[in-house]
């Protein structure tokens, strides 16, 4: 079993929306990069502390950000949205960014047939 990966992608219950320059505010900074087997994914590139401090990774590569998401897919049961091409994946996050981003709900859910209970600290 994967360890518990330490960070966390925004939940609108405890966290407020982030500075992103020039006076705007968000909820999330998605990335599309693709998972390792092949499939594009939608993955956030800033992440939050216990404490909820941001995290901002939007600089790392394409390959650190799948595999963050992967690991936090590992340790939380949850799973990111996949697409089978580059263009479905960037026409997603598109249309979550422009109707309210996290606000609207998380980015991961809870894969079909993924019974495992989650255990919070």
């Amino acid at each position: 079993m994967a360890g518990k990966f330490q960070l966390r992608p925004f939940d609108p219950s405890v966290d407020a929306a982030v500075d992103a320059g020039g006076g705007e505010r968000m909820t999330e900074r998605t990335r599309t990069v693709r998972d390792a087997s092949g499939r594009w994914m939608v993955a956030p590139s800033i992440y939050f502390t216990k404490g909820g401090d941001p995290v901002d990774f939007s600089e790392e590569s394409d390959d650190l950000i799948a595999q963050m998401a992967a690991q936090y897919e590992a340790s939380s049961g949850l799973r990111f949205p996949r697409f089978p091409n580059e263009e479905s994946a960037s026409s997603y996050a598109r249309r979550r960014s422009s109707t309210g981003g996290a606000e609207q709900g998380a980015l991961a859910k809870r894969s079909p047939g993924n019974r495992r209970l989650l255990m919070r600290d």
